[in-house]
């Protein structure tokens, strides 16, 4: 189920696993639009196969795996840290509706297709361009005919309150990606549309915004 992490070069997201899930205790927790429960909303209803990609510790899809487990999620990223975080997750709630899966986003050998809907949580503007669109190309490759993606990524923050409490993540996140800034303050929506996908839902929640597209005819 997981990396072997003696042949795997433990890498920046090994390292926080464990804080990963602090995050959502601290900038989703507030008064206002939880993005966890927009993407709960988004999401299909009835049977259906839902692949979240690069997982992280399950935190998009896990409250829909308790609620709705005529769902099956396929929670998949490269952490083995990440993923065995999630797992523990799993075996505490006796959830059994989730496949977990070390694997390359951007290549994960799954049949074209495969699923109804696909979620990338916080993911895109962490890594450089050619590396999200590489994991857009996936998901696009991976979604059915009519299924649908679902992207959380953080907002442009306006209120003072929020751009103090959002700073030190911020900073975190520009030390991380040189290329943060200038996809924190782009249109997500425009940016889904470039990339194959046309924007049809945005939701802006607490310090982030979730998006639903479909796919577009011509990528």
């Amino acid at each position: 189920m997981f990396c072997n992490m003696e042949s795997v070069k433990m890498d920046k997201y090994d390292k926080i696993a464990s804080l990963y899930d602090w995050l959502d205790s601290v900038y989703f927790s507030e008064r206002g639009k939880n993005p966890r429960q927009v993407v709960m909303e988004m999401l299909p209803v009835g049977r259906a196969r839902v692949l979240d990609l690069c997982c992280g510790t399950l935190q998009n899809t896990f409250a829909a795996a308790q609620e709705c487990p005529e769902l099956e999620i396929i929670g998949i990223d490269r952490s083995g840290e990440m993923l065995r975080a999630a797992d523990r997750k799993l075996a505490l709630t006796g959830v059994k509706n989730v496949r977990l899966l070390c694997a390359d986003g951007t290549n994960t050998r799954l049949p074209d297709g495969s699923f109804d809907c696909i979620v990338l949580g916080l993911v895109l503007h962490e890594n450089s361009e050619d590396f999200s669109s590489a994991l857009l190309g996936e998901a696009r490759r991976l979604l059915r005919t009519g299924g649908s993606v679902i992207v959380i990524e953080w907002e442009r923050q306006r209120g003072i309150r929020r751009r103090i409490k959002f700073a030190p993540l911020y900073l975190g996140e520009r030390l991380n990606s040189g290329g943060f800034k200038a996809f924190y303050r782009a249109d997500k929506g425009a940016y889904l549309d470039a990339h194959g996908f046309n924007t049809q839902r945005v939701e802006h929640c607490n310090y982030s915004v979730v998006l639903q597209a479909s796919k577009s005819v011509n990528p």
